[in-house]
């Protein structure tokens, strides 16, 4: 009796110690991606399903680092099988990210294609997750690595909706040995229409629970092109926003960026700002640029980090001009004999001419294009110095042979009074004086963007009107020429 009371009392703690010796330890269970809270229901399609899950990240990690939302989630679909591969599951690694010998977090090993010397295959340490929004951030920071510029650098001069560009730079930056890596990229971006998610305006959904994420730190947004530093505007973001955030004059970081915008203009989200002044010359390795369908010089000074002032005369054209399609410019080095810019149109764009506004009263005028009340009377052209003899021709016409007379007396011979035979040098008409052309500031008018209407430098526009700074108002009326 003793005995069964004993087991009786027993029975629990025997219980709880079998129930603690079959559940792994922390070390030993394998980490699994959490389940979304709202989680979107399945398609039946893997792909579209892991779209439709980490599309948000995404496009967060776009608009934080400038990486296309599409070549992220293609990368994430190759290299994880839609999130269903044994690294993705163990792991939460979606981008197969080594070790790659500064990794100081956990890890998880397996076999790759890494081989010893005798050509067996030995496991490869990858980089372990707590959950896969880790693996998508990490991602970027490991392709934006200054320690790797010199390998991954030059993407983040592309374009960020140019996937194609992105997905071929890739392969060839060897981010993977497979050949047909750039192809593959490019057919699911194009088969599951993800480069909708690179587009401007493209919305972040909320967390489940409407929780805002907390803002990236003004340090993490700060990137380089060209050795300057460059951010990416975010939604509803303006140049004096960004300035104020950098403790920045917003004229001046309207200047860096050769006023592509007014500092209180609203910026396309993912719009590259630089906070700091840009080069003259490009400090890449490529020298020549070619012109795409609808590419101004202005956007290739901003996708290059180049002055567009320097970028335009390094390659021989004036404010204005603009380079047809395909057409190679320079952004360092000198120019070669020969070497000429085609433009579009033939030439040189002409302006359009501005319908003349209303006629401005004396005080509507600037003070130095008030007209005088007296005006000199306009001098009549003078007369030619030729009398008119009825009948008689002048020198220059040939005299016909009179017919023979009888020869008066002298007395009685009519004596004709020839014109001078000399005839006056012709009279210079004056030049016309050219007409001043004014334009009145209407809404979202800069002195840039007057500029380019009108062809004409922003220095000579400030000189003209005698402005001491680049801020115009809403229905100032300034002198075009």
């Amino acid at each position: 009796m003793k005995y069964l009371r004993l087991l009786w009392f027993s029975l629990p703690l025997f219980a709880w110690l079998g129930c603690k010796s079959t559940k792994p330890t922390t070390a030993e269970r394998p980490l699994r991606s959490p389940e979304p809270a709202a989680a979107a229901k399945s398609t039946g399609n893997p792909q579209l399903d892991y779209v439709q899950r980490y599309k948000d990240i995404a496009i967060a990690e776009m608009q934080r680092t400038g990486i296309p939302a599409s070549i992220k989630l293609a990368q994430g679909i190759l290299e994880s099988g839609s999130g269903r591969s044994e690294l993705a599951v163990n792991a939460n690694n979606h981008f197969g990210i080594k070790c790659a010998g500064t990794w100081t977090g956990r890890t998880y090993y397996k076999k790759d294609d890494e081989r010893d010397a005798s050509g067996n295959p030995i496991e490869s340490c990858f980089r372990r997750y707590e959950r896969p929004d880790e693996s998508f951030f990490d991602h970027s920071e490991f392709i934006r690595d200054p320690r790797r510029a010199a390998r991954y650098g030059f993407l983040f001069n592309l374009d960020p909706t140019d996937y194609r560009g992105w997905a071929r730079g890739l392969q060839t930056a060897g981010y993977a040995t497979s050949p047909t890596y750039a192809d593959r990229l490019i057919e699911l971006i194009e088969n599951l229409r993800l480069y909708e998610y690179d587009q401007p305006g493209a919305v972040v959904a909320p967390p489940p629970g409407g929780v805002v994420p907390e803002r990236v730190p003004p340090k993490e947004r700060i990137q380089y092109v060209n050795d300057v530093k460059v951010v990416h505007s975010r939604p509803g973001e303006t140049i004096a926003d960004i300035a104020r955030i950098y403790q920045l004059n917003p004229s001046d970081v309207a200047d860096y960026n050769d006023r592509l915008f007014a500092p209180g203009d609203r910026l396309p989200v993912g719009t590259r700002i630089f906070i700091q002044p840009k080069r003259r010359s490009w400090r890449g390795r490529t020298t020549h640029h070619f012109v795409r369908t609808g590419q101004t010089m202005l956007d290739i000074a901003q996708q290059y980090g180049i002055q567009l002032e320097a970028l335009l005369e390094r390659n021989g054209m004036t404010y204005g001009q603009e380079p047809m399609v395909n057409e190679k410019i320079r952004l360092r080095g000198r120019r070669q004999a020969g070497e000429v810019v085609r433009l579009r149109d033939g030439g040189t764009p002409q302006p359009p001419r501005p319908t003349p506004p209303p006629p401005l009263t004396p005080d509507e005028r600037p003070p130095f294009e008030r007209p005088d009340t007296a005006k000199a009377p306009s001098t009549p052209a003078p007369l030619p110095d030729r009398p008119v003899v009825v009948g008689v021709p002048y020198p220059t016409d040939p005299i016909p042979e009179p017919a023979p007379q009888p020869r008066p007396p002298a007395s009685q011979t009519p004596q004709p009074q020839w014109p001078n035979p000399t005839p006056p040098a012709p009279q210079t008409p004056p030049t016309p004086q050219p007409q001043a052309v004014f334009h009145r500031v209407e809404r979202g008018d800069t002195l840039f963007s007057l500029s380019r209407r009108y062809g004409i430098s922003v220095a000579e526009l400030k000189r003209i009107n005698q402005l001491t700074s680049d801020q115009i108002k809403i229905g100032q009326v300034l002198r075009i020429q």
